[in-house]
């Protein structure tokens, strides 16, 4: 079932949220299907479709962060292009 990509895809992107709340990293994991059952002993018709690792990040991260943009440039206000504070 395909759906069961989709079903699972939005509770994981909120503990991965979840874990950025608790200054926590995350990664998420497309396992091999049988391994994964076999590891953490999940049986059909259920499989494992993801995982999500989660942990600390050492004290001095490498982790490049990339610069965002102002929100004005990228949101749209009810007609696409016509950016949040009411200029086109």
């Amino acid at each position: 079932d395909q759906n069961q990509y989709i079903d699972s895809g939005m509770p994981a992107l909120q503990m991965s949220l979840e874990a950025h709340s608790l200054g926590l990293a995350s990664c998420f994991l497309s396992p091999n299907i049988r391994s994964a059952n076999k590891l953490v002993g999940v049986s059909s018709p259920n499989e494992v479709v993801i995982l999500i690792g989660v942990g600390a990040l050492p004290k001095k991260s490498t982790a490049h962060r990339s610069e965002r943009k102002p929100l004005a440039e990228i949101v749209s206000f009810e007609t696409f292009g016509r950016v949040a504070n009411g200029k086109s």
